[in-house]
């Protein structure tokens, strides 16, 4: 059974507490342990869980299906934040309490000593999720006990931020069942907005953490995966994009000019500088990864092919994907297709009457990939039926507010399917 996000940050607190652990770099001889949670959409926790142990550490304690809980020190936080790409944030837990909702002040004010969290000059955002509801009258429960606990501790109460996406610590308070878990967001926006999109999208568009975790089940994160990887109805080409970065070794974080924890007061300048460098250190040569792939878009709509050139083009990407403007009957291709990606329209996300696309698409691979697999996104199982193929696997994946199930279609060769 799946658990939501609450239920999952809960799970998380029933592991084991804080340990002494040395520290590998030697920068620091002892440290305890700090306390993540690193957030993603319902149905990949188990995708990002592999990601925490293949990237970050292997000191994982919680697998859920809305998160995965973990423990390192500083150099762990920011390695996370840097290289997992189908995380939605990163949280470092700074407080825990058990407290019902009329308490809320007095925990917030009492379990953490906030002066060492925020400075006289620095200003403070506060997001909360509770399972009993009433998020906003805590969220201003929230607010007013860390102003007053600075006013005390320091005589100085904070300003507000000029905008919640330019506050210097992003605090964030999970509430469920008696439990109060106090974080603080390493990433502060969401880490799905990587920076090579425009800050306005179409409703429709695929986050690029989704997009992520589709390439990652297609296997594109194995060494060895060959052969042409296409979306033959791209829109804005975040599928394509993701699948190249991720064959690349192009860390997500990369994009980000800065993070919020530069400014926090515990900053470490030198473990963030370690995560950088290897970051860049692990990326490989275009010309390596052409040698064996190579990424094709197409859709049908001029503005969508625009668009897609322009992310790609901001993506640094464009020697790797080509964008080409048609109908899905039209694209021809005449080497051997290995990889389809794609998120199809499903009526409510894009109008498709008839599930005229869907037919289409079902032609389509059968006419170019046999002997390959698909992988689509889709909200709406009346749909798929319009391909005529009988998916391998069905995941399921909350996106947005939709209940989404990420689809796995081996593509029979010619021979095969005749039989």
């Amino acid at each position: 059974m799946e658990c939501g996000f609450q239920t999952c940050l809960y799970t998380s607190r029933l592991k084991e507490r804080w340990r002494k652990v040395v520290v590998a770099s030697g920068r620091k001889s002892q440290e305890p342990n700090r306390r993540y949670f690193a957030t993603c959409s319902r149905g990949i926790g188990d995708i990002l869980g592999a990601e925490v142990k293949t990237m970050v550490t292997r000191n994982v304690t919680t697998v859920a299906a809305s998160g995965v809980g973990f423990e390192g020190d500083q150099e762990t936080g920011y390695r996370a934040a840097m290289c997992l790409r189908t995380a939605m944030r990163v949280l470092e837990e700074i407080g825990y309490a058990e407290a019902d909702p009329f308490d809320v002040y007095h925990v917030v004010k009492n379990s953490v000593d906030w002066k060492a969290y925020l400075g006289k000059h620095q200003t403070f955002t506060v997001s909360v999720r509770s399972s009993s509801g009433g998020d906003r009258a805590i969220r201003t429960r929230v607010k007013d006990a860390i102003c007053d606990a600075l006013v005390d501790q320091t005589n100085a109460r904070p300003l507000p931020p000029r905008s919640p996406k330019e506050a210097d610590v992003a605090i964030f308070v999970s509430f469920h069942d008696g439990e109060l878990t106090i974080y603080r967001d390493l990433g502060g926006e969401s880490l799905h907005k990587r920076g090579y999109r425009p800050p306005t999208i179409h409703a429709s568009s695929l986050n690029e953490t989704a997009a992520a975790a589709t390439a990652i089940c297609a296997g594109l994160a194995k060494s060895g995966s060959s052969g042409m990887i296409v979306d033959p109805m791209c829109g804005s080409a975040t599928l394509l994009i993701e699948a190249a970065l991720l064959k690349l070794r192009i860390a997500p974080g990369l994009f980000r000019t800065s993070y919020p924890f530069e400014e926090w007061m515990d900053y470490d300048s030198a473990a963030w500088e370690v995560v950088l460098e290897q970051a860049r250190e692990a990326e490989l040569e275009p010309s390596r990864v052409l040698e064996e792939n190579s990424f094709l878009g197409n859709d049908l709509h001029p503005a969508a092919v625009e668009l897609a050139r322009e992310n790609v083009s901001r993506a640094g990407l464009s020697e790797v994907i080509s964008i080409s403007e048609g109908d899905i009957e039209d694209l021809h291709i005449p080497d051997r297709v290995s990889v389809v990606l794609s998120n199809p329209p499903w009526g409510l996300r894009l109008a498709d009457e008839d599930g005229e696309a869907w037919k289409k698409l079902g032609l389509f691979l059968k006419q170019n990939a046999r002997g390959g697999d698909a992988y689509l996104i889709c909200g709406n199982g009346e749909a798929t039926k319009e391909l005529r193929m009988r998916a391998d696997s069905k995941r399921p994946v909350r996106l947005g507010n939709v209940d989404c199930r990420l689809l796995k279609y081996h593509v029979l060769k010619a021979k095969d399917s005749a039989r």
